[in-house]
């Protein structure tokens, strides 16, 4: 069907570039999250993957969800209650870097027993608030 088609420019090929698009946006979602293996915790989020060692994790907060994509600024819904994110601190030479988890939302009760499972998995011992 494209070759029937006079080369104009870039547009010819934009409904198979949206196609593409879509298609990796349904696929991708089944795997967004956070998954624990037995050396490493993985992040999935729309556009990477991120992956640490357990080693290497130094400690986990949980964050009040405050942006405009979430429609608060203040990290509460009405109905739902508080709603928190996942902030992974870990060791990366001689540095401390963070890694938010944006993926990962959800109400503080869960958001606290998915960061105890993970703690418990990296040998982290310490309030998460």
């Amino acid at each position: 069907m494209l070759a029937s088609v006079p080369w104009k420019g870039w547009w010819t090929f934009s409904p198979l570039v949206i196609a593409s698009f879509s298609c990796y946006l349904d696929i991708r979602v089944w795997f967004l999250g956070m998954y624990v293996t037995d050396h490493s915790l993985i992040c999935k989020n729309w556009i990477r993957t991120f992956e640490v060692p357990l080693e290497k994790i130094e400690r986990i907060r949980i964050y009040s969800v405050s942006t405009m994509l979430t429609g608060t600024f203040v990290g509460w819904f009405p109905f739902i209650g508080r709603v928190g994110m996942i902030v992974i601190f870990y060791k990366n030479g001689e540095r401390e870097k963070s890694y938010s988890a944006t993926n990962v939302y959800g109400r503080a009760r869960l958001m606290r027993s998915l960061a105890i499972e993970i703690a418990d998995a990296a040998g982290v011992k310490q309030p998460f608030f």
